[in-house]
C-alpha cells in the first residue's frame, strides 16, 4: 500500500508540474519596458524596449489549433506604438558579438511583429491572425509582419513583370505616391485594386498594396527587398488610411533601422 500511495503521489506531482510547465509556456514571457536582444538572423538583430502587450484572441483558433499551434514563448512581438514612435536607439555591437550570439529561434512566417498606430487613435491591441477579415482591432491600427526573404528580386520588379499581366495599365489613378489600377476586363464599380506605391527610403523599390473587393477586409501590402539581406515586410491597414500609405512606409523603415543592431550590412 505505501509503495501505491508513493506511486500516485509520483503521478500527481508530474502531472501538476506538467500543467505548471504548460501554464507558463502559454504566457507571454514579455512584459512592457523589458529590454529585448534577438538574432533574427544576421543581418537583422533587434534591441529594442518593448511596448504595450497585446491580449490573446481565441476567434481565430480551434481547441486543436489553440494546443498546438499557439506558442507566445516564441512569438516575437515588439508592442503597439503611435505612427511617431521615437525608439531608444543602442548601439550597434561588434560582429565578434554578434557571431557569438545564439540565434533566437522564432516561428515561421513570424520572425518580428509590432503594430502601429495612426490618426492618434488608440486600441487595446490582439492577436487575431492576419489571415482574416477581422485582424484589425481597429480602423486606424496598423499590423506589421517582417521575415526573412532570399528568393531574389524586388517588389518592383515583381510589381512590373507580374502583376500588371493582371491590371489595366490605361486605369492608372496617383494619389500621395500611390498609383492603383483596376483589373482587366472590369467595367463600372469595383471594389478591389492592386497598387504600387514609392518609398522614400532610397534602398527600397517600393511597396505593392491590395485592396481586397470586400470592403471590410484590409488592404494587405508587401515589400520584398535585398536590404538586411533580403527581407520580406507585410502590413495590414484600413482601406481609409490608404492616402497614409507612405507615412506608414516611412516608419517602418525608421523603426527597423533604429532597432536594428547588426554590424552586418
Amino acid at each position: 500500500m505505501k509503495t501505491s500511495t508513493l506511486s500516485s503521489l509520483v503521478i500527481i506531482t508530474l502531472l501538476l508540474f506538467q500543467i505548471s510547465c504548460m501554464q507558463q509556456k502559454k504566457q507571454d514571457p514579455y512584459k512592457e519596458g523589458d529590454i529585448v536582444i534577438w538574432l533574427l538572423w544576421g543581418e537583422m538583430i533587434i534591441k529594442a524596449e518593448i511596448g504595450e502587450r497585446r491580449t490573446h484572441s481565441l476567434e481565430n483558433h480551434s481547441k486543436r489549433g489553440e494546443s498546438e499551434f499557439y506558442r507566445p514563448h516564441a512569438e516575437h512581438y515588439l508592442g503597439q506604438f503611435p505612427i511617431d514612435y521615437q525608439p531608444k536607439a543602442f548601439d550597434t555591437i561588434s560582429e565578434e558579438e554578434a557571431l557569438a550570439m545564439p540565434v533566437t529561434p522564432i516561428m515561421p512566417g513570424q520572425a518580428l511583429e509590432f503594430n502601429l498606430m495612426l490618426n492618434g487613435s488608440w486600441v487595446q491591441a490582439s492577436d487575431r491572425s492576419v489571415i482574416s477579415d477581422e485582424t484589425l482591432d481597429h480602423p486606424d491600427q496598423v499590423k506589421v509582419i517582417v521575415n526573412n526573404y532570399s528568393l531574389g528580386g524586388n517588389t518592383k520588379q515583381s510589381f512590373d513583370n507580374y502583376t500588371m499581366l493582371e491590371l489595366e495599365a490605361d486605369s492608372a489613378e496617383t494619389n500621395n505616391g500611390v498609383t492603383c489600377y483596376r483589373f482587366k476586363g472590369e467595367k463600372g464599380e469595383y471594389n478591389h485594386q492592386k497598387c504600387f506605391g514609392q518609398s522614400e527610403n532610397s534602398l527600397i523599390s517600393g511597396y505593392k498594396i491590395y485592396i481586397p473587393i470586400t470592403k471590410q477586409a484590409p488592404m494587405f501590402v508587401e515589400y520584398r527587398e535585398s536590404i538586411y539581406n533580403g527581407v520580406k515586410i507585410n502590413w495590414y491597414a484600413d482601406r481609409k488610411n490608404l492616402d497614409q500609405a507612405q507615412v506608414i512606409d516611412a516608419a517602418i523603415w525608421r523603426l527597423l533601422d533604429t532597432w536594428n543592431i547588426s554590424p552586418i550590412e
